[in-house]
């Protein structure tokens, strides 16, 4: 089983992923708003494998975010960056994502 986090506050963009779903067999969503204590809490206290991470938000500064994850998280997750704009990828490419997802 594949457990993905999903952080994101666009509910169109959670329906839009949360939809991949359907087309895979063993694979579980669980989704935050962009609040990052909530969204390290459940990192923390749940085995995701995967997270999906809105790299235009304002609400978290990803490199600390990333720096509390690795430091606090033995597990190799895995990552992969939602923008709107196709210029952050390369942002998250820079920070180890496995990819990225154009909005």
């Amino acid at each position: 089983m594949t457990n993905c986090l999903i952080i994101e506050n666009d509910k169109k963009e959670i329906e839009k992923i949360s939809a991949l779903e359907n087309e895979f067999i063993d694979i579980n969503f669980t989704y935050t708003t962009e609040v990052e204590e909530t969204a390290l809490n459940l990192i923390l206290k749940n085995n995701f494998n995967l997270i999906f991470f809105n790299l235009d938000s304002s609400n978290i500064i990803l490199s600390e975010f990333l720096l509390n994850i690795r430091s606090s998280y033995n597990s190799k997750l895995k990552f992969i960056g939602l923008s709107s704009k196709k210029e952050t990828a390369y942002k998250a490419y820079n920070y180890d994502f496995c990819d990225f997802i154009l909005k």
